[in-house]
């Protein structure tokens, strides 16, 4: 297989949670890896590797004729799953929106009620 379809076969990316996001070309899970934005996920032993430990765990499980991503510094299999260090999701509850006030709880759960309209009595 050449080194230019290794880099293009899919990787399954999971956001921080462990839940499946997307697949991402193996090139790209490398830069996310390499960037600290993801670990890579041994599927079998679910292990996870930065770029370092992922170099010494691909050396140490080298077949002849496997596929590898050689650099000068490195020798890599092509990771099968990462794991996002920071993304959630979209559901996720955002930091960044802040605390909501007791009073503004209490102005929803006013308006929620006067929304239903008049309780009707039995």
């Amino acid at each position: 297989m050449s080194g230019d379809s290794v880099l293009k076969r899919p990787t399954l990316v999971l956001n921080r949670r462990w839940l499946p996001i997307r697949t991402a070309p193996v090139q790209e899970a490398i830069g996310l890896v390499a960037k600290g934005a993801a670990v890579v996920l041994e599927p079998l032993t679910f292990a996870t590797h930065d770029l370092a430990s992922w170099n010494d765990a691909s050396r140490g499980k080298l077949r002849f004729g496997e596929s590898v991503i050689r650099s000068p510094r490195s020798t890599l299999l092509p990771p099968e799953v990462l794991v996002l260090t920071v993304y959630e999701g979209p559901d996720a509850p955002s930091r960044s929106r802040g605390r909501i006030s007791s009073s503004a709880t209490a102005t929803r759960a006013s308006t929620a009620a006067s929304s239903r309209g008049p309780k009707s009595s039995r």
